[in-house]
């Protein structure tokens, strides 16, 4: 089953309705808009040769790499998952990148550059997947950040600070990718900010604190984007989180725990965003567990282990939000697996290996979740890639 078979041509119908009030509801209602009418302006999505409808595939994948301060750039073989660079790769980024984000609509990519402080900003070229810098390339973010997401409406991008212990809030311009940061921005939190995440279904952010043991949880103000913490923030999560995921029902959330070698479980209030813990609160992971990921399907999640060198997964119940092992689960992976990626399609997961410097690459089973690894992986990336992004197009 392929998860992406709405998102074209959701493309175009993105860029008209993102900016609307109500982005939320433009946003959900878009598959059926799409489906019945065309566009929600009216405009019918052509289906001429120069814009065919076709169902979306994971296309290009992309790396950054802290330690040469770059992202690299790869095609992705839609049939078997297997990576080829890009002739452009790398391209330049800022000092120390760390986070990359894609817009929903796939035009327009970010990295946060953690030791120059400030966000690097790209268009995409779909057809050759070469990142074009924006004009100006850079823009101004907090102290030290670390990781970053896009709203689920394309509108707005958000800016986890490690250093500064706070949330830079920005809007994007559709038609150049520009960011411009929100008068009230940025947004007080904790200290010690890392993994941050979009609930895909609700007005709500969410940033894990490595050293606060917690998350921070903002509402999302739909009509200018800024951040207004929910009542009881910051929520107790494991011994030293360090990244977010939140399933795509928008029912629950977890941390993965560095220090604690555990994730956390907790189910999300739809109406308040607040968050409450699972009984039992945690589940074992690996040894220095740092990315959690979770299977479009929200069947599967999965939680890379930097110094066991390996994935867990674990099967995901949707009615509990509880985790239990996958079958054949841990999956070895490179030297101290850091990020995990699934592409929407639901085929493949991709890990990157900040001492081996590649990129591991699997086959995903659907009933089981278990991982297989793809032939010619590991795939070389840079010095010490951590974040990867995906974008999606026609076959």
């Amino acid at each position: 089953m392929h998860f992406r078979s709405l998102r074209k041509p959701l493309r175009r119908c993105m860029r008209i309705n993102r900016s609307r009030p109500g982005g939320l509801f433009w946003l959900l209602a878009l598959p059926l808009l799409v489906g019945l009418h065309g566009c929600a302006d009216d405009t019918k999505v052509k289906t001429t040769s120069e814009e065919p409808v076709l169902e979306d595939v994971p296309k290009f994948l992309y790396v950054a790499n802290r330690g040469s301060n770059n992202i690299a750039g790869y095609a992705i073989d839609a049939q078997t998952g297997a990576l080829t660079e890009l002739g452009a790769s790398p391209f330049p980024a800022g000092t120390g990148p760390r986070g990359l984000a894609v817009d929903p609509a796939g035009l327009y990519l970010y990295s946060a550059n953690q030791t120059s402080n400030n966000i690097s900003a790209y268009t995409i070229d779909i057809d050759t997947g070469t990142l074009i810098p924006t004009e100006p390339a850079a823009f101004s973010a907090g102290t030290a950040p670390k990781s970053l997401v896009v709203d689920p409406s394309g509108s707005f991008l958000y800016v986890s600070n490690n250093g500064s212990g706070n949330v830079s809030g920005y809007t994007i311009d559709e038609e150049s990718g520009n960011l411009a940061e929100m008068p009230a921005s940025p947004f007080a939190a904790v200290a010690g900010l890392e993994g941050i995440a979009a609930n895909p279904l609700y007005p709500f952010i969410y940033v894990a604190s490595l050293s606060g043991d917690n998350v921070s949880a903002f509402a999302i103000i739909q009509t200018s984007g800024s951040l207004a913490l929910v009542i009881g923030s910051p929520f107790v999560a494991g011994n030293g989180a360090a990244s977010v995921a939140v399933d795509p029902a928008g029912e629950y959330l977890y941390t993965v725990n560095t220090i604690g070698d555990d994730i956390s479980a907790l189910t999300v209030d739809a109406g308040s965003g607040s968050l409450t813990a699972l009984t039992p609160p945690t589940f074992a992971a690996g040894n220095s567990a740092r990315w959690v990921t979770i299977h479009p399907s929200g069947l599967f999640l999965y939680a890379t282990n930097d110094l066991s060198n390996d994935i867990h997964a674990y099967n995901l119940i949707g009615t509990t939000g509880a985790l239990s092992p996958a079958l054949g689960s841990p999956f070895a992976a490179g030297a101290a697996p850091y990020f995990a990626i699934v592409d929407e399609t639901g085929q493949f997961l991709y890990a990157t290996n900040s001492t081996s410097g590649d990129v591991s690459a699997y086959t995903i089973d659907p009933d089981t979740g278990a991982l297989t690894a793809v032939a010619g992986s590991p795939f070389p990336a840079g010095a010490n890639p951590e974040s990867a992004v995906m974008v999606y197009g026609p076959e």
